[in-house]
């Protein structure tokens, strides 16, 4: 008996299994349904399912070997009238399909008889495709696409795509497919409030949240729907730390934030330290028009002044349903890193509300349209327009021909919107192809070099705009305009060719990578020098700096300390490498290392040789040590 029944789970297993993978790869029409692929080489599997789908009336399958890069999509042309209305409707089965949202998606696009992108009208620009979204799984797996779309005028013809790319071993079905005439969807209009507001003279947590019920109140006679605080919001000067002002969630300030929300009827949003076990986190919170908690964001990219403190991030992109559409929260620092509004966004967000301490209102802008997403946030900065979405940087705007009550914009991309100048509607908005979820493994609070060049300017009231690269000034050599002058300092060391700059009004240095803030340098030889790094530092010093604004890390503000402390440092640990000598004579790079660097974390030797090697070259061309056969001694 067991072994029948065991028979019967294989007989199972192995016929549930061949539903998915099906026979051979098919290239025939079906219902007007034909495979594509950009390129033979990189083209999927493509079967057909007579019974399958949701509906039982067919399934159009598409399976991925083993091999990275696959792409491929089935398609049908449908006749359509130009200036109507439709709905796509399309249903999909996966298997093995690690990023969904990303690499299995629909796409829609109107055109001529030819296949040519038509030109609307409406929007001054060639129609471009668009993306319904993704509804959750169902019970039987099915996962549902639909949405409304208008023709362009002169369109003739729409084009339905139903894709699988770069999944090796996936597998989707699609099922139940239909392109229909549709009514044109109502407009959502959404009222967003954001408060800029700094609480004071609080002795608690809870007084905190008290002072914030006036402007509640006042968004709500508004009849705003969302309403945005800034960052911390209970712990802002009261006195109580990341920590000590840590509390549960829920917990007193969130459920007296909740009975705000319940009284008023609408969304409110803001950012708070919670208490979890031993872990405190910077968390975001959004509470309901019914008083309950509807959601939490647990900040992922956290500045230095939290993870100094303990502070825990958090490890999730999540999105909540509200009565006007889906919502996901970010805080403050994560805004100056694009994987987090793009996991939010990719996870079917509409809106983003940030909590912020205070930043520059371009990193929401970059945001926005990266995204085509909607972002409202509220800081403590005064001094910035934060009141805004990121549509308008990189878009045109142009009245409608017919009615100069509508505008138009289009992004750089092709996404497009139609937005009531009069009532404040979004008609309609065309989000871009489906964007991938970055899996975040590492985080730190350090911007990339140009972008932390390019903050440094801003701060100092200037302009930056992505030109180019300056890399062939020579020592002396001046950048002028009529706002300042930059003048070039060759400071060979950690590389031969580099450069720091002399902002010569300021006495403000930017010193790229020869000094950064948080860490020292690695001097790499051949082209890393140590005698030409200490002689550099040494060099910056007699411009008497006032400031020195490092590639990575923040400002300097003691220049003179922090330039001789790095070359004491280079110097102490320059004496650690003769003593090793000493004691190891003939010893390597790789058992030097251990006794030089011995506070340096064992996993960091590798890098550190580098530097050890940039010593010992420094120390052998001034005759106190010498090498044979790579074991190093006194001389």
């Amino acid at each position: 008996m067991k072994v029948k029944t065991f028979f019967s789970i294989s007989l199972f297993l192995l016929l549930t299994s061949s539903a998915w993978s099906l026979a051979k790869d098919v290239d025939q029409e079906w219902q007007g349904w034909r495979p594509f692929s950009p390129r033979e080489e990189i083209r999927p599997a493509f079967a057909i399912r007579e019974e399958g789908g949701p509906d039982g009336k067919g399934g159009l399958v598409i399976h991925h070997d083993a091999r990275d890069g696959l792409y491929g999509a089935w398609s049908k042309t449908f006749e359509i009238e130009g200036d109507l209305h439709y709905r796509v409707t399309v249903f999909a089965k996966t298997r093995n399909v690690a990023t969904p949202r990303a690499n299995r998606y629909v796409e829609l696009y109107f055109h001529d008889l030819e296949g040519n992108y038509v030109h609307d009208a409406r929007l001054g620009v060639r129609t471009r495709p668009f993306y319904p979204l993704d509804e959750p799984e169902d019970s039987r797996g099915w996962t549902k696409f639909s949405d409304i779309f208008q023709a362009p005028e002169t369109a003739t013809h729409a084009t339905v795509r139903l894709h699988l790319r770069w999944e090796p071993k996936g597998e989707v079905e699609w099922g139940g497919m239909a392109l229909v005439k549709s009514p044109p969807r109502k407009p959502r209009k959404v009222r967003l409030a954001a408060v800029n507001f700094r609480p004071k003279g609080g002795k608690s947590t809870l007084d905190n949240c008290r002072q914030l019920a006036p402007f509640v109140e006042k968004a709500a006679g508004k009849r705003a729907d969302l309403v945005v605080f800034g960052e911390c919001i209970t712990t802002m000067n009261n006195g109580l730390d990341h920590v000590s002002g840590a509390e549960a969630i829920p917990g007193p300030a969130t459920k007296y934030l909740a009975s705000l929300s319940d009284k008023h009827d609408l969304y409110l949003v803001t950012s708070l330290f919670e208490k979890d076990g031993h872990k405190v986190y910077n968390t975001a919170v959004m509470l309901g028009p019914d008083g309950e908690l509807v959601g939490t964001y647990r900040k992922l990219c956290l500045a230095r002044g939290e993870y100094r403190k303990g502070i825990a991030p958090g490890s999730d992109f999540p999105v909540f349903d509200t009565r006007f559409g889906k919502v996901g929260m970010m805080i403050c620092f994560d805004v100056h890193m694009p994987e987090v509004a793009r996991g939010i966004a990719a996870n079917g967000a509409e809106v983003i509300a940030m909590p912020i301490m205070g930043g520059h209102p371009a990193l929401a802008k970059a945001r926005s349209i990266e995204n085509q997403i909607f972002l409202v946030t509220s800081t403590y900065s005064l001094n910035d327009d934060w009141m805004q979405n990121g549509f308008g940087d990189g878009m045109f705007w142009q009245a409608d021909p017919d009615d100069a009550r509508y505008s138009y914009g289009s992004s750089n991309g092709g996404s497009y919107f139609r937005y009531d100048t009069q009532t404040g509607d979004m008609l309609d908005i065309s989000p871009e192809a489906p964007v991938s979820v970055v899996n975040m493994t590492h985080d730190e609070n350090r911007l990339g070099g140009a972008a932390n060049v390019a903050l440094n300017v801003l701060n100092i009231g200037g302009n930056c705009f992505l030109s180019g690269v300056i890399g062939d000034d020579n020592n002396g050599d001046k950048i002028e305009t009529e706002e300042f002058t930059l003048t070039a300092i060759h400071t060979p060391g950690h590389a031969s060719n580099h450069l720091c700059y002399l902002h010569e009004k300021l006495q403000w240095i930017f010193t790229g990578d020869h000094v950064m803030n948080g860490s020292t340098v690695v001097i790499n030889p051949p082209d890393g020098n140590m005698r030409d790094y200490l002689n550099s530092l040494k060099k910056l010093k007699t411009f008497q700096p006032k400031k020195l604004a490092p590639g990575h890390g923040d400002l300097l503000k003691a220049p003179q300390t922090t330039l001789d402390w790095i070359i004491t440092h280079r110097l102490k640990r320059e004496k650690k490498v003769m003593d090793a000598i000493r004691t190891m004579s003939g010893s390597s790079l790789s058992i030097l290392v251990k006794k030089v660097y011995d506070d340096v974390d064992a996993q960091l030797h590798p890098i550190a040789e580098r530097s050890l090697q940039a010593h010992l070259i420094k120390l052998e061309i001034e005759g106190l040590v010498q090498t044979r056969n790579g074991l190093w001694h006194l001389k």
